[in-house]
């Protein structure tokens, strides 16, 4: 057997809560990783100025995930009371930072009154 599949059999014993510590875990560990290659390339000198721009951008998008999910908790839901744990926190935030930029658009402030203007367009 190889080590990839005990791995694999190990983890899919874990508790849940050992699980939601694993993939934070795992996270940490792949964007470390990922962060080393990015300087590894930027010593080397291989990364152009639309590769620096482009890393600036997902990191301000990262920061504004992170924003997004303190103001979440600051607007009195308690995660852990939604089930939600650090863990999985982390993997929520990583997940949703795609759509930060276009959550904070001003195309979607359309959707702050989402029913009253579909309650407008059923009404005619």
């Amino acid at each position: 057997m190889s080590t990839l599949n005990e791995i694999k059999e190990a983890v899919s014993r874990f508790s849940s809560e050992d699980l939601a510590a694993f993939r934070a875990w795992f996270v940490e560990l792949d964007t470390d990783t990922w962060e080393q290659k990015i300087e590894e390339h930027k010593k080397a000198g291989r990364l152009s100025p639309r590769h620096l721009e482009l890393l600036k951008a997902l990191r301000d998008v990262e920061g504004q995930s992170k924003r997004w999910l303190e103001e979440y908790r600051t607007d009195g839901i308690d995660l852990k009371s939604q089930g939600i744990d650090q863990a999985q926190a982390q993997v929520l935030r990583s997940s949703l930072a795609t759509f930060l930029e276009d959550w904070d658009s001003p195309e979607m402030s359309i959707y702050d009154n989402y029913d009253a203007a579909k309650a407008s367009v059923q009404a005619r």
